[in-house]
């Protein structure tokens, strides 16, 4: 049967009684799955994401019996430069930054890629700007190629801590966007809408404010 996961149905292939059954049972396990791995919470903070910044990914893998959903906001979304479509892009990756001492257990064959590699850039913080990492943080890239082939890179120069394929090829991370946005990769949100007159109202309660102290609080001239 050919499995259709973006409504968590099965669509048998054929007309026949085994067609029949078996998209069933597939029906019944994506649904199985979907409640187990708690898909609609991460289906909700993918949405919250999406709204406030226009863009967020999910990324669905199965860990032994276990579906885990994980959400990204654009922040952490990697594609191919200069493109406008999330599916037109050959690879979609998302950047993690986890420890070098946690990285070295799980890889004790790359510790001295691992040793090697540049700290991780500043991390935005969406409120109050620009926060320096701790110095022994590191960035891992999680690669997933059209092709389905998929890396697990770390350093500046893109050094490859593991590889593999992903089950029957598939992708398994997507990407949304709340307003789409012509010839531009990342989508616009509800948030961002609303920017240009929260900051003009901002700005004018700034300047009443600024008044009110300035004639509360004369400036004295002393000779």
């Amino acid at each position: 049967s050919d499995v259709c996961s973006s409504d968590l149905g099965a669509v048998a292939s054929s007309d026949s009684i085994e067609d029949l059954m078996r998209a069933a049972a597939d029906e019944q396990a994506l649904q199985y799955y979907a409640r187990r791995g708690e898909l609609p919470y991460a289906t909700m903070e993918m949405i919250d994401w999406a709204i406030m910044f226009g863009t967020s990914a999910m990324l669905t893998v199965m860990n032994g019996d276990n579906l885990e959903p994980e959400v990204f906001g654009p922040d952490r979304i990697r594609a191919e430069p200069a493109i406008a479509r999330p599916e037109d892009s050959r690879f979609l990756a998302v950047s993690r930054v986890t420890t070098k001492g946690q990285l070295r257990l799980k890889f004790p064959d790359k510790q001295d890629v691992i040793d090697q590699a540049p700290p991780p850039l500043q991390q935005l913080n969406w409120w109050s700007g620009y926060q320096r990492m701790a110095p022994d943080r590191i960035e891992v890239l999680e690669v997933y190629l059209r092709s389905g082939h998929w890396f697990l890179m770390c350093g500046s120069g893109g050094a490859v801590l593991a590889s593999g394929w992903t089950p029957q090829r598939c992708m398994p991370l997507e990407i949304h966007k709340y307003t789409a946005v012509p010839f531009d990769f990342w989508g616009v949100g509800l948030v961002e809408q609303a920017l240009p007159g929260q900051y003009a109202y901002s700005a004018s309660w700034n300047q009443i404010l600024t008044n009110a102290h300035l004639m509360s609080n004369p400036k004295i001239l002393i000779p």
